[in-house]
């Protein structure tokens, strides 16, 4: 079966996976020119995969089983959890599904990784700004078609930099 000989060809050198998703191959238009290579992580090989891997974990695992972090995190996802929804019940509001839950799931990963609260909002934000930015990395054009749209182009693309670099300090 050639799919059991990936993993072992991936370690070895002789297979390499890229920075595709899918189908999908990741348009450079956005990104291009800005010193800024965020998909790159997706094509690494498995040894650097296994350098990363660590800080990755530290940044957004829940510690050991019965630990005193994985305590903690467990109780930072419940206390989140149950904040979120009675949030969502005194204002009248339902959860809506995906939204809410992935601008959520920004609030939480942001405050176990960095230390800082992100409102909601911000979350959501996040996510149309994440989602925009995937749909225009997945089409195949060298120029995808939103290029056509005058000056729009131009101004998502600071708006990437603006994001990827506020970023930094934090990283």
């Amino acid at each position: 079966d050639w799919g059991a000989q990936i993993p072992e060809g991936q370690w070895n050198g002789t297979l390499w996976r890229g920075h595709e998703l899918g189908t999908g191959f990741l348009s450079p238009y956005l990104w291009g020119g800005r010193g800024i290579e965020p998909y790159a992580s997706l094509g690494i090989d498995p040894k650097q995969h296994a350098a990363v891997r660590p800080a990755l974990e530290k940044m957004w695992g829940t510690g050991r089983k019965n630990s005193a972090e994985h305590r903690q995190t467990e109780e930072m996802v419940r206390a989140s959890v149950r904040a979120f929804l009675a949030d969502r019940k005194k204002n009248g509001l339902s959860v809506d599904m995906p939204g809410d839950v992935m601008a959520w799931a920004h609030q939480l990963l942001y405050k176990k990784a960095f230390k800082r609260d992100v409102t909601l909002m911000e979350g959501k934000v996040f996510m149309v700004f994440q989602l925009v930015n995937l749909l225009l990395d997945l089409q195949s054009e060298e120029e995808p078609v939103i290029a056509k749209v005058p000056l729009l182009l131009p101004i998502l693309r600071k708006q990437v930099v603006s994001v990827v670099r506020s970023y930094e300090p934090m990283v």
